[in-house]
């Protein structure tokens, strides 16, 4: 099926359901998802923060575009647990 829009310039975000709303110090981003620019996919976070202007409550919105090259480093690494057959139990 052939496509009828271009994904270029266009991204999505998604409410990412991992993140704890109940812990205030959890990092986590509150949106995920992705954004092609010049044919590369990119991995988006968002997070929702709150600020002042002019004594009145507001929230914005503070994003983070990582490259698939960037990807890699933040994958888990898993690492092979050694045979040691020197522990006394």
């Amino acid at each position: 099926m052939n496509k009828q829009y271009d994904d270029e310039k266009r991204g999505v975000l998604f409410v990412n359901s991992k993140k704890n709303r109940n812990d205030p110090n959890d990092k986590q981003p509150n949106f995920t998802g992705n954004i092609q620019i010049n044919g590369v996919k990119y991995s988006l976070s968002a997070w929702t923060r709150p600020y002042q202007k002019d004594g009145e409550d507001r929230k914005l919105i503070s994003i983070s575009a990582t490259h698939p090259d960037d990807m890699e480093k933040f994958k888990k690494v898993e690492t092979p647990l050694e045979d040691n057959n020197d522990i006394p139990w």
